[in-house]
Order: C-alpha cells, then sequence, then structure tokens
C-alpha cells in the first residue's frame, strides 16, 4: 500500500479545499472535513492508475473541478518504514552511519545492481556496515535509529540518493547531510519530526540535493532553528507553506555563497512572502533573523498573498520595524526588482 501526496496553488480568501480521487469511475471526496493547508496525503493505496483533484470551497459553495491529474501507484522497492540510502563506496567497500544514534537498529542492504547479493546486521551508534565488494548498494534502517549526522565529514560523499524517511521518529536533523554534495533526493514521504526541534545545516551544501517532494509540505512546527539550512544547497522549491510556529533563527537558511543555483526568483519571492504571511496570520514569530540572502532575487510586483497587495508590501511588512506594526524580521544581500524576468 502507498501514500499520494496531493499539492495544489493556494486561492486566496477561500474557506479551504476538498479532494476527491476516482475510484471505480466516479470520483469521491477523500476529506471529512475541510482542508485548510494546500497539500494532502490519500492513504493505503495499492497499485494501479488514479487520478485526483481539488476544489476550493467559499460560504459552502465548491468550485468547479479544473485541476483533475493523473499519477500512477507502484509498490516500493524499499521495506516498508525503513530509512533508505543509496550509496556508492567508490573504491572501499565499507559506509559508516556517521554520529548514528540508536541501540540493536535492523538495517538490510542489497546491490542495487543485483539484489541477490545482500546482507543484514544490527546496529549501534555510528555503525560502519561492510560489503563484500565495492559497489553502489541500498541501505534500509529501522527504528530504534533516530540521529545522523555528517556535519561535512566522514561518509558524506558516498550518500547519493534520499530514497525514503521511513518511521523514523528523528531526535535532530542538525548536520545530518550537511556536506553530502552527491546526494539527491528521491523520497516521496515525509520524515517524522514530532521530536525534532534543530535542522541546522541539515542540507548545507547539498549540491544536488533538489527533491520533486515538497519540504513545506513537513511538520515542521516544532522546529526552531532552520540555521543555514538550506544554504548553497540545489533545492528550488516554494517554501510558503512552511509551518514556521516555534521558529527562533532562520540565519542564511537561503543564502547563496557558492554556484549552486537553488532557488529561484519565483521561489523565493512565494517563500517570503508566504512567511510574511504566516507572521501576520499568526501574529509571530517577530524578530526573526533571515540575515544574508546573498544570490537571491524577490520580484516586489508579484503576488502578495492573502494580506498583502503584491509581494513588496509583504516584504515590507516582514522587514518593517516592530514598533510601527511590522514583523521585524531581518535579510539582506537580497536582489530586489520589479519582475523575475
Amino acid at each position: 500500500m502507498a501514500t499520494a501526496r496531493c499539492t495544489w496553488t493556494e486561492v486566496s480568501g477561500v474557506d479551504g479545499y476538498n479532494v476527491y480521487l476516482k475510484s471505480n469511475g466516479t470520483f469521491v471526496k477523500q476529506n471529512s472535513e475541510l482542508i485548510t493547508e494546500t497539500v494532502y496525503d490519500i492513504e493505503n493505496l495499492e497499485d494501479g492508475n488514479y487520478e485526483a483533484y481539488a476544489t476550493s470551497v467559499l460560504n459552502s459553495v465548491e468550485s468547479d473541478a479544473s485541476n483533475v491529474k493523473g499519477f500512477d501507484i507502484e509498490s516500493s522497492p524499499y521495506i516498508e518504514n525503513r530509512f533508505v540510502l543509496i550509496v556508492d563506496t567508490g573504491s572501499s567497500d565499507t559506509f559508516n552511519l556517521r554520529n548514528g544514534q540508536g541501540t540493536d537498529y535492523p538495517i538490510d542492504w542489497y546491490l542495487l545492481s543485483n539484489p541477490s547479493i545482500n546482507g543484514s546486521l544490527m546496529g549501534n551508534g555510528a555503525q560502519t556496515i561492510t560489503f563484500p565488494d565495492p559497489g553502489i548498494y541500498v541501505v534500509q534502517i529501522g527504528q530504534p535509529f533516530h540521529r545522523l549526522a555528517y556535519f561535512g565529514f566522514g561518509d558524506r560523499l558516498k550518500v547519493i540518493d534520499l530514497a525514503q524517511f521511513g518511521n523514523i521518529q528523528w531526535s535532530s536533523l542538525q548536520g545530518m547531510f550537511q556536506g553530502c554534495e552527491n546526494m539527491e533526493g528521491s523520497f516521496t514521504d515525509v520524515p517524522d519530526l514530532s521530536l525534532a526541534t534543530n535542522m541546522q545545516d541539515a542540507f548545507l551544501t547539498c549540491q544536488l540535493f533538489n527533491p520533486e517532494s515538497l519540504i513545506s509540505g513537513w511538520d515542521t512546527s516544532g522546529i526552531e532553528s532552520f540555521y543555514r539550512t538550506f544554504m548553497d544547497c540545489a533545492i528550488d522549491q516554494d517554501f510558503s507553506g512552511l509551518d514556521i510556529s516555534s521558529v527562533t533563527t532562520m540565519y542564511r537558511c537561503f543564502h547563496r555563497s557558492s554556484g549552486v543555483p537553488g532557488l529561484s526568483c519565483e521561489n523565493f519571492t512565494k517563500s517570503i512572502v508566504g512567511i510574511a504571511n504566516f507572521v501576520y496570520n499568526n501574529l509571530g514569530p517577530y524578530s526573526i533573523t533571515l540575515d544574508r540572502a546573498q544570490g537571491r532575487t524577490f520580484a516586489t510586483s508579484n503576488d502578495g498573498g492573502a494580506n498583502f497587495a503584491n509581494a513588496g508590501t509583504a516584504l515590507d511588512y516582514l522587514l518593517g520595524d516592530t514598533g510601527s506594526g511590522n514583523a521585524g524580521w531581518t535579510m539582506t544581500h537580497h536582489t530586489e526588482q520589479e519582475n523575475c524576468s
């Protein structure tokens, strides 16, 4: 069984959304209550072809279906609920889970090109896995493993894909994939961050990491630190849906100091506008520092979301002084222009 994550573009001023899935030739509503976010997970889907769409609702009046999307569900090649990395050992035959935490956690692995070559072991702490030969391996890790942190060292360059988060309850994401410059992100699930408060440097300098799965769909309501989280990272997504309820710092979260492109003008603008609207709607958090956003371009004439006439007005609110009724955030070294083109 699999889960399909449905996302759609925000419609300003509506009460919420409904999601419909085609089942036995008929579209059936999936949610029992109005959805207030722009993301919804349809769970327990068997292999097959599906169609789904979202509608907006205002004063109990539902919009027409105008965004029907088809998608296929295929069984995952990985063990359900496992944390899965694909690693290229290069000339070595080992892989180390740097700063790993957990006792007696299961590890199963197989050679990507020949799954009949496989093995298993029980891991402890920063476990080193020894394979029969150098190669590209799928490594599948289960609970009670709960922490991994490369911090820019160790076997960081051997990680070539974050394939699945599984049901690991992460105690922290600080430094988790820092320096994993060869890592892509093919995962389609979301991490369990219910015990985590720190995402500092989590994807710092991940130069190939640009997953299709939206980070803004993660439950980050308990995360306090986004310190340099996506700095010099290839990720180019709309972060406007990010939950920053508990944030105390976003220092250089979107900063670019290298040649890695990262956030486009469109997505950077949407992200900052989303943050401004979140702060406005939730009465905080105020006076947070983004510090440098070098290499990022903000389009002032773009959409300002539900609360602002345009993106420029949203930015003025976000960066304006709290004494004047604004949010009091700080952000420097970005470029402002009228349009992205």
